[in-house]
């Protein structure tokens, strides 16, 4: 390690990097951002939906310098500490100078189904193409309902981690939410009576005056955009079929 130290540091002026033989770059909180005030990088605290795979702890890229704290930020394994760290929670930050791809230009590879933050224990995997792209399909252009309409508690709450080729150090989650019995979700019938079209492609009827609209029992959520998507059943067939 103390090498490849020695090495960023000979390269530093064509390579612009953040960090110098003198230590981590300082990074201060202005317009939206961490910036080096030295060299004008700037590093963008990613969606939570984005996580890091790896903290390479012993790689301090930069530090977040503050009035009440500081925070190390470090490289990511697989990926160039230029344009991409981590912080020890393995909250993502990138740098201006890229763009943050969506989940459907990340060429996902695997999905893996793990409890909350254990990434490295899938209990279950996903690795056909077809099958990955069928869920990505889903949830960029599937059925969507606002996360406040779901009112009972899933009975179980797992992460749905999409790795991929391009971007191979950082994962894209979302949660994965199971129940026991069909989930329901009510709306106001048309002044005319009849059923409102809110949630397209979901069976409803009409119940006690009321809309009805079924969501079935395995609901993916976005947290960042508190959206809960219809999967039916298809996750739990992949899974299987794996």
């Amino acid at each position: 390690m103390k090498l490849r130290t020695a090495m960023l540091c000979l390269l530093l002026a064509g390579l612009t990097l953040l960090t110098s033989c003198g230590g981590a770059a300082e990074l201060h909180y202005a317009d939206g951002a961490y910036r080096n005030e030295k060299d004008g990088t700037a590093f963008v605290l990613a969606p939570l939906c984005y996580r890091a795979l790896s903290s390479l702890e012993d790689e301090e890229i930069a530090r977040i310098v503050g009035a009440r704290n500081e925070k190390p930020l470090y490289a990511i394994e697989g990926m160039d500490s230029a344009l991409w760290l981590t912080d020890e929670n393995f909250d993502l930050y990138y740098s201006e100078s890229v763009a943050l791809p969506e989940l459907w230009e990340m060429r996902v590879t695997r999905i893996s189904q793990c409890v909350s933050g254990a990434y490295a224990l899938p209990l279950r995997t996903i690795t056909r193409s077809e099958q990955i792209d069928d869920v990505i399909e889903t949830y960029r252009l599937g059925t969507t309902v606002p996360g406040e309409e779901i009112i009972p508690q899933p009975a179980s709450r797992y992460e749905l981690v999409f790795e991929s080729s391009d971007y191979p150090g950082i994962a894209y989650v979302l949660e994965y939410w199971t129940f026991t019995e069909d989930v329901e979700v009510y709306a106001p019938l048309n002044a005319d009576g009849s059923l409102p079209d809110l949630y397209p492609g979901l069976e409803a009827e009409i119940r006690n005056g009321e809309a009805v609209f079924q969501l079935g029992r395995y609901l993916m959520y976005d947290r960042v955009s508190d959206r809960v998507y219809v999967m039916k059943d298809i996750l739990e067939s992949y899974f299987t079929s794996e």
